[in-house]
């Protein structure tokens, strides 16, 4: 689960040549412009991530206008992405808020939510899903075959052998420059679509004899029926391409002749193309592009997953370079790296995934250009 607010402490406070009332702050990798009178370095304070959507309290009053969203802002040619607020704003004893360490996780007690609408509505879809299947009526009928043909029942629980595919920010994690200086990383764009996996994983029941494996798509956060069908995009775009890139076939073939498996594969990748996150590619059909594919738990690394994905005659996302981080480079770096265009469409790039060659490390780094052309779409 994302921390959308944490205790954190203003590591550098920046003046802003020209501005009388405003300074530019740094919380762990991210810039904020807050007031000058409100923060000196080193204090604590409630750091607030972007893509965060406040509660409608008197004291987020100035956000009502925004929706309560915090959004990627500029303000006197300054990039600011959250906001600082102090501890007092806590409903909880001060001496309480003071004992809390640094990355401490007030999400909770703030009542935020992360904004992402498509997810939003899978999360109210599983929860009536759950209310469902426990009540006795439904208990009762799912011991009857034909009552789960009749509902074409297929559980929308998360795989528990597949890992979900959203990276962390590195501006949340600075920490994880010193992991990856002086190691070879490998670059791709991110694209802005929507998460997919599809999966084969040996059959351990009684059908395994007609039946070896079990086929399955997931959306990001769940489980999927091929029938399901995505509110937002107005069509079953998964099972759309599954078709159109026959990929249980493909995986079928793979996992047999190339790479014989003891449990389970999956691959994972972005949907991008018409009525996807407005369809900012310009793209007439659906597209799909891998970024992961696993074998019993391990991820091929690169050349073995390009090597992978040419076989089975998919798409790989845009490949960049690679890259080895010098000494004096950290997270502005990286930022600015990420300031370039889309390889797919003359846009601005979304941002850029950055893992290290051995598949331990990885994160994003998204472009500001992109979330302030982008955000207020």
């Amino acid at each position: 689960m994302r921390k959308l607010a944490t205790i954190q402490k203003i590591n550098k406070i920046c003046e802003i040549p020209g501005a009388d009332n405003i300074v530019c702050a740094t919380v762990l990798g991210w810039e904020i412009i807050i007031r000058k009178e409100d923060f000196k370095e080193g204090d604590k304070c409630i750091y607030v991530e972007i893509d965060s959507v406040l509660p409608p309290w008197p004291d987020f009053e100035f956000m009502k206008s925004r929706k309560y969203r915090i959004k990627t802002i500029k303000l006197r040619g300054h990039i600011s992405q959250g906001i600082c607020f102090p501890l007092s704003i806590l409903s909880v004893p001060i001496k309480q808020v003071d004992s809390y360490p640094e990355g401490h996780d007030v999400t909770d007690i703030m009542n935020i939510k992360k904004y992402d609408p498509q997810a939003n509505a899978e999360a109210k879809e599983l929860e009536n899903r759950t209310k469902i299947e426990k009540s006795r009526i439904h208990k009762y009928f799912m011991r009857h075959s034909w009552f789960k043909k009749l509902t074409s029942y297929r559980s929308m629980v998360w795989p528990q052998f597949i890992r979900k595919t959203d990276e962390e920010r590195i501006q949340s994690h600075p920490e994880w420059i010193d992991e990856i200086r002086g190691k070879e990383v490998y670059i791709t764009e991110k694209l802005d679509g929507c998460s997919a996996t599809y999966y084969c994983i040996k059959n351990k029941g009684l059908s395994r004899l007609w039946k070896p494996y079990i086929w399955g798509i997931c959306s990001r956060n769940k489980n999927v029926t091929e029938k399901y069908q995505n509110k937002h995009i107005g069509t079953n775009v998964y099972k759309e391409i599954a078709e159109s890139c026959h990929i249980k076939a493909k995986l079928l073939s793979a996992i047999k002749f190339l790479y014989p498996i003891k449990q389970y594969v999956y691959i994972q990748g972005e949907i991008i193309g018409p009525k996807v996150q407005g369809n900012k590619y310009n793209i007439i059909n659906h597209l799909f592009y891998v970024f992961n594919v696993n074998v019993d738990g391990r991820f091929l690394l690169p050349y073995h997953r390009w090597e992978f994905i040419k076989s089975i005659n998919l798409r790989d996302v845009p490949f960049i370079a690679f890259l080895t981080l010098k000494e004096n480079e950290g997270i502005p770096e990286l930022v600015n790296y990420a300031d370039r265009t889309s390889k797919i469409h003359k846009i601005p790039m979304e941002g850029v995934i950055l893992r290290t060659v051995d598949e331990k490390t990885s994160f994003k780094v998204i472009n500001p250009k992109f979330l302030l052309q982008y955000e207020n779409d």
